[in-house]
């Protein structure tokens, strides 16, 4: 996920991290290699800004899973966990500068790394020269798949997401699709991955992926070229910004539902809500939903939640994926008896597998993880319902190779 306006140019994120690291690289993992004492888990979130839904989900949902991985205590082998926020307003520019603070300042064992791809993509190479273990939660660009040795995630990967949607939209051979997508890294390599997808299942482009801003003021001009392209079925890679019901409303207004099948990420309530009417008509593929994971444990992170969310609120599309990274981090800690040197934390993350929020999971050792999706339908209060349940292997993909 990314707000495209907050970019920073190439030239100066560069600059930036070169800074950056050398002074990470003097942290030695945080400083957290001993077994006594506090650890410290630092959320890298934004709090405030437009892309602060993402955030509470993701802060939340860590701290969630924390507690029910130490059944309330927050402690491992004795040492008691820490939590610190580093909230870059949704600024990714902002981003980088954060992260350093936070490292100098706290020294923390673990990174729960940015929500926004652009963020997260330019602050990765931070925790990689510090020697972080950094995990992930909601970031989707394949960026940071294999990033580094220390870089895990509990989110879907780019072409995981394509893989898990396409087992909802069960293209048929010779059926035509187009895909529409965000033009930033997180939509660019899923429209991708769709493309690629559906192509080789058998269904015929009707054209390039079209991408539009993320942040818009109009949307007429892409949804006219997706109706003038008359595809079988159009595929929206997700919007993730105040301009989400802005498109849709587009869509819905130029009768692209009457057309063709629309299929599309669940959004967090908020999102499905300002999409009106269509979004009964849309066809979902989903992450995580409260009502979506028909399993004991997920009740109980709904309670957790509640409990520690300000006006006990719900959790939303983006917690579980957190709350795991949070309960992964737990299991690795009591795996090495409180050590948590980035090494042994590593080694008690690789080929982890247990039972989760939303059912099995397991992390394999190019640190993508599997794990159970979903297929749902929005009622016309704007809640979800289930239709069905993708089992863990639909989110197999192929070994992503380390990066370079």
């Amino acid at each position: 996920m990314s707000i495209a306006a907050n970019r920073l140019a190439a030239p100066a994120i560069v600059a930036m991290l070169l800074g950056l690291a050398a002074c990470g690289s003097q942290t030695s993992g945080g400083g957290e290699s001993q077994a006594k004492g506090p650890v410290k888990f630092a959320i890298l979130t934004q709090r405030t800004g437009p892309a602060a839904t993402l955030g509470f989900d993701k802060e939340y949902g860590v701290k969630a899973g924390v507690a029910l991985a130490t059944n309330g205590t927050n402690e491992v082998a004795g040492r008691k966990i820490e939590f610190v926020v580093g909230d870059n307003r949704s600024e990714v520019g902002q981003s980088p500068t954060v992260t350093r603070q936070i490292i100098q300042r706290d020294k923390p064992a673990v990174v729960f790394g940015f929500d926004l791809s652009d963020a997260a993509v330019a602050t990765a190479p931070i925790m990689r020269d510090a020697k972080i273990i950094d995990i992930y939660t909601i970031a989707a660009t394949s960026e940071l798949s294999n990033f580094s040795p220390t870089t895990f995630r509990t989110s879907r990967d780019s072409t995981q997401e394509a893989k898990v949607g396409s087992e909802v939209v069960k293209i048929k051979k010779g059926e035509s699709f187009q895909v529409l997508a965000p033009d930033y890294a997180y939509g660019q390599a899923t429209a991708k991955a769709w493309q690629k997808l559906l192509t080789d299942a058998g269904g015929k482009a009707a054209g390039e992926p079209l991408y539009a801003p993320l942040v818009a003021n109009d949307y007429t001009s892409v949804v006219q070229r997706v109706k003038g392209n008359k595809p079988d079925k159009l595929i929206v890679v997700t919007f993730a910004s105040a301009s989400g019901p802005l498109l849709w409303k587009t869509i819905t207004s130029a009768g692209l539902d009457d057309q063709m099948d629309i299929y599309t990420l669940l959004p967090q309530t908020p999102g499905r809500k300002g999409m009106g009417r269509i979004a009964t008509k849309v066809k979902f593929f989903a992450i995580y939903d409260p009502n979506l994971p028909q399993t004991d444990q997920n009740k109980k992170f709904i309670e957790e939640f509640k409990k520690l969310a300000p006006g006990g609120k719900a959790p939303d599309v983006y917690a579980a994926d957190a709350a795991v990274a949070g309960q992964l981090a737990v299991e690795a800690l009591k795996k090495t008896n409180g050590d948590s040197s980035p090494d042994k934390l590593r080694a008690a993350m690789e080929g982890m597998k247990g039972e989760g929020i939303k059912g099995p999971y397991e992390v394999r050792k190019d640190h993508i993880l599997l794990s159970t999706f979903y297929a749902a339908r929005v009622k016309p209060d704007g809640s979800a319902e289930l239709v069905s349940e993708l089992p863990i292997d639909v989110s197999d993909i192929p070994e992503v190779p380390p990066k370079k």
